[in-house]
């Protein structure tokens, strides 16, 4: 076979088109006669309409997932302006010249002016591991006559990187090593959906943000690369200020969202490019506007040299200087730390070339200096998002002078971990950086650090000494030992659960679902801890001398327990629980989980949890609401009596505030016609007042001294000088109590217990406390 026959396969103008066409559909379609149609849904075919002429019918069937994520890299590329494509998965470039039959098949091919692009696609139906040693081997040997085919094609300073892109494969670390070596760029399904989501909102623009990361610290040929500039200093940093025009400054930038595709690399803190405000920023360039202040950036220069700054004139007593400055010919060499809005606004524009844009420059800041910068421009403008600021903590305390803030770090980057390794039971349900919320995508960072901050896996320190060493951890503040403990056992925990309560799991946050929420996942990772902990303490197991698969046997029995729990729940429990959310909610449902554990084995009796159960069991619930009602009756009787004897018989009219009439009045209407309707005697209007209106009857105008501070305060506090309406606190606290009982799931404390007790006995001495329920 020829050279041209294999090139005939590479595609541009209309045959590029219409390949772009064939590969954007997931379906192919077939018109079929009509009464082959159970023959045809045997084989995979679906029913899509009938033609006019019944007889036959139009059917489709889904492309093989293979083909699906070919299209999908393909359709990457092509939405990044690539002029020339592989029009099928039949184009195949010769290794050999001695033979030229000797072929590599290549899925997807892209190629322009300056750069050549080939990607290998490997899929799986169901997330696997996968070894990929001996086709990354063959490919590897081939590589080297691949690229020289291809530079004899398109020309010989033609930039050439290869892709190995993967679909529902956890690749392991010795295939990540083998394609690094190979010259490969590994990209998983989320990285290609974050370039086809970069390409929606910019454009063909996304490709230099595509190619920074492809060929960072590559030339970029053809660009000029010097700027008139000032130079000066500030914070203890040296920076350059000049002008550009965007379509410069965007060849060698690069904006680093923190999202699932970048999560290894630097820098982590950008927000995420929003598309409603990137065209309204087009529309405001393209009709003359422009932005007076200056992107921020920081340049990546040699260590040693620095940039290059050619001296025209300085100022005698001032750091001031200026001159021309030699910008990095390089992609990826200009991180973007504030304006990416301002800088992509220009992107697709007529004005990118034309326009000039102010940009201050630092050089070589390091990523938490980065992150700082972008924190202290951002604090006083929008707010940024606190799902955002945890992302970027991770990375910024990770090496902090003080060993807590190192923990803290520690959490969050596990937290991360959790949530972006494919493969774990929390993949893509954390919410890092800005992704955005879904029923299953719904678990914060800070729920996660909340779970393991308040359990025992992690040493606590003051300044660098440790206070407390970690079931998990050692005294010394490394965060890579703890990481390491701590990572692969929650990986097995939380599989052991999510797969045993797969449907629960599932459910996220909609309909009823009570597990993989925040309160859930808090509770989970808390009394993970606390079984952890009785393995130890109980001399079961050294937590830290297992493997995560032998720690998590050990605590089985309680998963077990657990799982349990979870499938016999009752209804009102679950209602309870789904209902409760915050400080509160967590809590709770973490108790819940150790009085299941407690109830199967009674010498698992973490700290708090007899005190709790106590306050949480409603074992008050049915006196307290007896007692509340007789306290009612008895707060009205008292009113009352107490009315009629410093008002006289028009109490009614003479002894209730003016406000408190015409709220009354208004309901007993409202209550009267609907008592006509059904035939009942009218309400009198004392029948509608509640225990706090007695209160506010009590301190309104001289009632209190007339009559009603002998009668409502509580005998310890007779004699004693106090506010009048502290002295009515009492009333509304039962009141409280009243509404607490009123909501679901509630339970009447101890104290609450004795509390309302105490009033009761003073109330009505003789009242029978009964039994509970």
């Amino acid at each position: 076979m020829s050279d041209k026959e294999f090139w005939e396969n590479i595609v541009s103008d209309n045959e590029l088109t219409a390949a772009y066409r064939a590969r954007n559909k997931d379906y192919v379609y077939q018109r079929q006669r009509a009464d082959a149609l159970l023959s045809l849904q045997n084989d995979g075919w679906e029913y899509v309409s009938t033609y006019k002429d019944e007889r036959f019918i139009r059917v489709q069937k889904q492309k093989p997932l293979g083909e699906r994520f070919e299209n999908k890299v393909w359709l990457m590329l092509y939405g990044m302006g690539y002029s020339k494509m592989n029009r099928d998965d039949k184009f195949v470039i010769s290794y050999s010249k001695a033979n030229p039959d000797l072929t590599q098949q290549i899925d997807v091919f892209a190629v322009d002016d300056e750069t050549a692009i080939i990607v290998e696609c490997k899929t799986a139906e169901k997330a696997s591991k996968k070894d990929f040693k001996t086709e990354i081997d063959a490919y590897k040997g081939n590589i080297g006559e691949i690229i020289k085919a291809v530079r004899k094609q398109y020309g010989k300073k033609l930039k050439t990187k290869f892709i190995w892109a993967t679909h529902n494969i956890v690749l392991g670390e010795q295939d990540k090593t083998r394609l690094e070596d190979a010259g490969f760029e590994y990209f998983d399904e989320e990285t290609v959906e974050y370039y086809i989501g970069l390409t929606k909102h910019l454009g063909v623009t996304a490709r230099y943000q595509f190619l920074g990361r492809l060929f960072r610290g590559r030339n970029i040929d053809e660009m000029p690369s010097t700027v008139p500039a000032i130079k000066g200093k500030m914070g203890g940093h040296v920076y350059y200020s000049f002008s550009i025009e965007p379509e410069r400054l965007l060849k060698i930038g690069y904006v680093l969202h923190r999202s699932d595709a970048n999560r290894g690399m630097m820098p982590t803190y950008q927000r995420i490019i929003k598309k409603s405000r990137l065209k309204a920023i087009r529309e405001f360039v393209d009709g003359g506007g422009y932005f007076p202040n200056s992107i921020i950036v920081s340049i990546d220069a040699p260590k040693r040299k620095g940039l290059q700054f050619d001296l025209k004139y300085s100022e005698t007593d001032s750091d001031t200087q200026i001159g021309v400055l030699h910008l990095p010919k390089r992609y990826s060499s200009a991180y973007i730390i504030d304006g990416q809005h301002r800088l992509y606004g220009y992107s697709d524009s007529e004005y990118a070339r034309t326009n000039t844009i102010p940009v201050v420059a630092f050089e070589n800041l390091s990523k938490k200096e980065q992150i700082d910068l972008f924190m202290e421009i951002n604090e006083n403008q929008k707010a940024v998002p606190k799902n955002l600021r945890n992302t970027l903590d991770a990375d910024r305390l990770w090496v902090s002078d003080d060993y807590s803030e190192r923990r803290k770090a520690l959490r969050l980057k596990i937290a991360q971990e959790l949530g972006e390794t494919l493969g774990s039971p929390l993949y893509d349900r954390v919410l890092i950086g800005e992704n955005a919320t879904t029923d299953t995508r719904c678990i914060t960072m800070e729920a996660i650090d909340k779970g393991l901050r308040e359990g025992n896996f992690f040493t606590d320190f003051d300044g660098t000494t440790a206070s407390k060493v970690g079931l998990l951890d050692n005294a010394d503040g490394d965060n890579e030992y703890a990481r390491n403990l701590v990572v692969p056992f929650l990986m097995e925990f939380f599989g052991y659960v999510s797969k045993e309560l797969k449907q629960e799991w599932d459910l996220g946050k909609e309909a009823q679902g009570i597990l993989s929420i925040n309160t859930g996942v808090y509770a989970l990772l808390h009394v993970s801890s606390d079984i952890v902990q009785y393995v130890n303490d109980q001399g079961i197991a050294n937590p830290r001398t297992l493997n995560a698969k032998a720690l998590t046997e050990q605590c089985r029995p309680f998963l077990e327990v657990i799982v349990d729990f979870y499938r016999n729940i009752s209804p009102e429990l679950r209602n309870e629980i789904k209902r409760q959310y915050g400080d509160k909610g967590s809590t709770n449902h973490w108790r819940y989980l150790q009085k299941a554990i407690h109830d199967h084995f009674n010498d698992f009796n973490p700290s708090g949890l007899s005190n709790w159960w106590a306050d949480n069991s409603k074992e008050y619930n049915g006196v307290s609401r007896a007692m509340l009602s007789e306290i009612s009756y008895r707060v009205k009787s008292i009113a009352a009596d107490t009315l009629l004897e410093i008002k006289g018989p028009q109490w009614r009219a003479n002894g209730l505030p003016g406000k408190l009439v015409i709220k009354l009045s208004t309901k007993v209407a409202q209550a009267n016609v609907a008592n006509r309707s059904n035939g009942d005697l009218p309400i009198d209007t004392w029948d509608l007042v509640t225990m706090d209106e007695c209160a506010a009857i009590a301190i309104s105008g001289s009632n209190w001294t007339d009559g009603f501070k002998e009668v409502y305060t509580r005998p310890e506090f007779l004699g004693k000088r106090s506010k009048k309406d502290q002295s009515v606190k009492w009333i509304n606290d039962m009141v409280k109590y009243q509404n607490k009982l009123d909501k679901p799931g509630a339970s009447i404390t101890r104290s609450e217990f004795e509390y309302i007790s105490s009033i009761v006995q003073w109330l009505s001495p003789g009242f029978e406390l009964g039994s509970s329920e």
